[in-house]
């Protein structure tokens, strides 16, 4: 198996965090907005509508570039520095405040829960890879999750392969 380095970059389709984001009024009910108070310990987001606040679609569509699909990642780079979450279906179409870094991976590139997962190693954590190079490996035409992989409460597996590919082995 052969691993190579690349920037984060080369990786996604966009890294992206706008410059401002004020005089913001929030409503009852509309568009979530993400926010770094969303991302729990475990690198997942609060799916309790309670803890959500909602800015209207004539706000979100002011800043386009912060639009969330599922499976992007968002990082908090203000506040507490360095919480990392996937973007789940449930916040498909939000907006996200200028707190947190936009990842939009490329995932005919890479996996998006493998570059969450990497970006949540204690590796990534202490700034050991401080210029943003993510090791991945080369399965044919294109880039493919190679990482340990939790399936059980106490087994790991090590493959290099698509989704497809690890859930026919599995």
């Amino acid at each position: 198996m052969t691993f190579k380095q690349v920037p984060l970059g080369d990786l996604c389709k966009e890294v992206y965090r706008y410059p401002t984001y004020y005089d913001i009024e929030y409503i009852a009910d509309g568009i979530p907005e993400i926010r770094g108070e969303l991302i729990k310990n475990d690198g997942t987001l609060i799916l309790d509508k309670k803890d959500w606040r909602f800015i209207s679609s004539r706000t979100s569509s002011k800043f386009p570039r912060t639009v969330l699909v599922e499976g992007d990642l968002v990082m908090s780079v203000r506040g507490t520095i360095g919480k990392v979450a996937v973007v789940p279906a449930d916040f498909e179409g939000a907006n996200m405040t200028a707190n947190l870094l936009r990842i939009s991976p490329d995932r005919s590139r890479v996996d998006e829960h493998y570059l969450w997962r990497f970006m949540r190693s204690p590796k990534f954590i202490a700034g050991k890879e401080h210029r943003l190079r993510v090791p991945i490996c080369s399965g044919g035409a294109k880039w493919v999750l190679c990482a340990f992989d939790r399936v059980g409460p106490s087994q790991t597996r090590s493959q290099c392969g698509s989704r497809r590919a690890r859930r026919n082995q599995s």
